[in-house]
């Protein structure tokens, strides 16, 4: 592995635009790597493969290992936590880092050894901290109702890196957290009760950073840790899910926030801090809003919907139906050169898709996949990479 740096949805900006582009024919399944069953028990993948300089794969899985295959589908190590992994992996010189369910920051070597983990699910008590440590303590705010259970996840957001070799993360301790390359903590803070945090950080041309947090409002900090500004969207009871990001050419950073599965607004902010337009649909988001390269933006609901938004003022113009499943599209659309789109879908609990839309909401092709909620990657030769919840990771190419 190389200096070379990747990064969770393609950039430090979680723009969704992949480099590499693809064939406009459909592709078929070329190799797969099924994941280790227990019993009867199949273990999914949401973490979205990072790849290095030499075709390596790197990501994370259900099962609680962390995954690296070679170019050909090859197991070349897998590395063991506690928890589920949602995180998508950062790689630079060398390492590779990404959160753990189980509440820590790990730092692996790109042979898989252990280099260092800290944890980002704790506080200091102090009375101010109080509802907060009552939180950690006693999981009193993660029953998720449509679910009839609680989510007992620790960490779930994808690390990003400034230039100068910060990584940054949110976790459900303080919230905010500054490492350095070796994981020495530069700075952290505190962005609100309540603790769980699912969203990460973008960062703009200059390394500022944009953070939601947990009562309604986005945040802008230095590099350094010094808040910039602050602007409320909406009420504490939307929980902010997918990433921000950074649109430069537009100078402006879009956040979305979820009540629930029930509703969602979309917010457009200039990266000075005003307010540029507001959205609000009828249903809950977790996926990222993805920066296409002409005038849209993308993001799909859980309710089954692709949505093309118009980057000036907010309008939907196209909203494509993709599947009636109950929380049927979860996850960030991939955003090609040539500005096709990729994403994957859920049909039943254990079928989906992947899908390529053209620019005006056209289906260019689609593949079964198996329930899909991993963003697609594509590497140099345009050969897509996909996670499926039947227990695998998938290499669709052209033959």
């Amino acid at each position: 592995m190389s200096d070379q740096k990747y990064i969770y949805l393609f950039d430090k900006y979680c723009t969704g635009r992949i480099p590499n582009d693809i064939s406009d024919k459909t592709p078929t399944l070329i190799w797969k790597y099924e994941f280790p069953r227990e019993g009867d028990k199949v273990f999914g993948s949401e973490s979205t493969p990072a790849i290095d300089s030499h075709g390596n794969f790197y990501f994370g899985c259900h099962d609680g290992y962390f995954y690296s295959l070679s170019k050909a589908g090859k197991l070349r190590w897998r590395f063991k936590t506690s928890r589920k992994i949602y995180s998508s992996p950062l790689l630079y010189n060398g390492k590779v880092y990404f959160c753990g369910g189980d509440g820590y920051l790990y730092c692996l070597s790109h042979n898989g050894l252990l280099t260092r983990k800290v944890k980002i699910s704790s506080l200091n008590f102090s009375y101010r901290n109080l509802n907060n440590i009552l939180d950690l303590a006693t999981s009193r705010e993660t029953y998720d109702a449509n679910r009839g259970k609680h989510i007992r996840f620790k960490s779930w957001c994808s690390p990003n890196m400034t230039e100068s070799g910060y990584v940054l993360v949110t976790g459900f301790g303080k919230g905010l957290y500054c490492y350095d390359e070796d994981l020495n903590p530069i700075w952290s803070r505190l962005i609100g009760h309540k603790l769980y945090k699912y969203s990460g950080v973008a960062l703009d041309e200059n390394d500022n950073i944009y953070v939601a947090t947990s009562s309604g409002k986005i945040r802008s900090y230095s590099e350094n840790g010094y808040l910039k500004w602050q602007l409320t969207v909406t009420t504490a009871q939307y929980k902010a899910w997918g990433n921000p990001s950074v649109d430069v050419e537009y100078n402006c950073v879009i956040f979305s926030f979820s009540l629930g599965e029930e509703s969602a607004i979309i917010g457009c902010v200039t990266l000075d801090g005003k307010l540029r337009w507001k959205l609000s649909i009828s249903s809950g988001l977790r996926g990222s809003i993805a920066i296409g390269h002409g005038k849209h933006y993308y993001f799909s609901s859980l309710s089954g919907d692709m949505y093309y938004i118009c980057k000036e003022t907010g309008r939907i113009d196209t909203q494509l139906s993709i599947t009636r499943a109950p929380r049927g599209l979860w996850t960030t659309p991939a955003i090609t050169p040539s500005n096709k789109i990729l994403i994957t879908c859920k049909d039943s609990d254990t079928e989906g898709r992947l899908l390529c839309l053209d620019s005006v909401g056209k289906k260019i092709w689609q593949v079964n996949t198996g329930k899909a909620y991993s963003t697609p990657v594509v590497c140099t030769d345009s050969k897509i990479y996909v996670g499926s919840w039947k227990g695998f990771l998938g290499c669709y190419a052209n033959s």
